[in-house]
């Protein structure tokens, strides 16, 4: 029997029931984390509740947690579920309320979900991963952008888009016309001997792991968060994606332009798995 947590008390996952108001459903009003687990111990916990806080805060909806709160509840999840070794963590938090799109109250409520995987540790991905345009919707710039929110069609039309023109990941981009991320990833593009990534007022999500990363990064390179474009694609030696789960995945192709080198994502898989 699987089990979830909601608003701190442990139960099946059968016994859970979405009401027709949930606001995360009607209105998609709500953000939520997935965190990597290990050896059935979450990884880079501290990031992800401080992106969360961030979050609540900018939603204005009220959750009062405390980071050793939440961890120990995802530490009961995990040992209920019998996740000793590789797996993934959902906390969706969604504001509990009645109202329409002006809501009662910003009460907030949050649900733990936890998943098996199959690798206990940070894996490059064998064969590099093939990434097309996708330009038919565009995300807005700003800091709503920057969220991990529930409302998330524009990625799930880039994903559809992928598949059916068979790449294996699409990248977005804002009004603009800057590419700014994929559909579940964060973009990096080594040029120059510099590396450099879409900064945050371009529209792409506050990543957790992109932060690791450029941290670790930083330790051998030169990092600029910076507008990029399309002709930077045109002129990289060596491009990657991150998020929490997969940690980096390097890209072998975007549209025509293609690249052999993996040496960087190497690199920040090896320095990733010691940091476990």
């Amino acid at each position: 029997m699987e089990f979830i947590i909601l608003n701190r008390n442990l139960s099946p996952l059968s016994d859970l029931k979405l009401l027709a108001s949930n606001r995360a459903f009607l209105y998609g009003d709500g953000v939520f984390e997935t965190i990597k687990v290990i050896s059935g111990k979450v990884f880079n916990f501290t990031a992800h509740f401080d992106r969360l806080k961030k979050s609540l805060a900018f939603l204005d909806i009220d959750c009062n947690i405390s980071s050793p709160e939440l961890f120990s509840l995802i530490e009961k999840l995990l040992s209920k579920n019998n996740i000793n070794n590789s797996g993934r963590v959902r906390i969706s938090f969604y504001r509990d309320s009645n109202g329409k799109y002006l809501p009662d109250n910003n009460q907030g409520s949050f649900i733990i979900q936890s998943f098996i995987n199959d690798v206990n540790y940070f894996e490059l991905n064998k064969s590099g991963l093939s990434l097309g345009f996708y330009n038919e919707q565009k995300k807005n710039s700003g800091s709503l952008s920057n969220l991990k929110s529930v409302n998330a069609v524009i990625y799930v039309l880039a994903s559809l888009f992928a598949k059916k023109e068979s790449f294996d990941d699409a990248i977005i981009f804002n009004e603009k016309d800057i590419p700014i991320e994929t559909s579940n990833s964060n973009i990096f593009i080594l040029k120059d001997n510099i590396v450099i990534t879409p900064d945050l007022s371009q529209g792409c999500v506050e990543g957790t792991m992109r932060k690791l990363i450029i941290d670790i990064l930083k330790n051998n390179y030169k990092v600029l968060e910076t507008k990029i474009n399309v002709k930077d694609f045109a002129l990289a030696k060596e491009v990657f994606v991150s998020n929490s789960i997969s940690g980096i995945k390097w890209v072998k192709q975007v549209e025509e332009f293609k690249y052999e080198s993996y040496k960087v994502s190497s690199s920040i898989i090896n320095s990733l798995n010691k940091l476990v």
